[in-house]
C-alpha cells in the first residue's frame, strides 16, 4: 500500500511539472512539437470558449466549469496532479490506520513521500524543459 503512495506521489510530482512547462516553457520545450492548440497555455485557454471568444461564452456545457479537465493540456494536468495527490493521501491514511506504525514512522513515510513528489517534478521539469 505504501509503494502505491509513493507511485502516486512520482505521477503527481510529473503532472505538475508538465503544468508548469508547458505554462513558462512551451515554446523551447520538449512538448513544443505538440499541438500548440491543446498543449500551449498562451492559447489553450481559450478552447473553454465558442470560437475561442469569452464573450461568445462556453464552448459546451461544463467547459469552463467541471468539465474544464478536457479543455487544454494544463487543466489536465492540473486534474491529474490533484487526483494522484488525493489517491496517493488515500491510500496512506488506509496504510496507517491497518498497520501499527508509530507517529515517527508515519510522519518519516510523509516526509519520504513528500521528497519524491519534489524529486519527480524537479527531474521531470528540468528534463522537459530544455529542448
Amino acid at each position: 500500500m505504501v509503494i502505491l503512495f509513493f507511485i502516486c506521489m512520482v505521477l503527481a510530482g510529473i503532472s505538475d511539472a508538465v503544468r508548469d512547462t508547458i505554462n513558462f516553457h512551451f515554446p523551447i520545450s520538449k512538448l513544443r512539437n505538440l499541438p500548440s492548440k491543446f498543449w500551449d497555455s498562451r492559447i489553450s485557454w481559450k478552447n473553454k470558449y465558442k470560437n475561442g471568444i469569452i464573450a461568445k461564452g462556453p464552448k459546451f456545457l461544463g467547459s469552463t466549469t467541471i468539465l474544464v479537465t478536457f479543455t487544454d493540456a494544463w487543466h489536465l494536468f492540473k486534474s491529474l496532479n490533484g487526483t494522484f495527490l488525493l489517491i496517493g493521501h488515500a491510500l496512506f491514511i488506509y496504510f496507517t490506520y491497518h498497520t501499527s506504525l508509530q507517529l515517527f514512522q508515519i510522519f518519516l513515510y510523509l516526509i519520504i513521500g513528500w521528497v519524491i513528489y519534489r524529486q519527480a517534478f524537479e527531474f521531470s521539469y528540468r528534463f522537459l524543459k530544455k529542448p
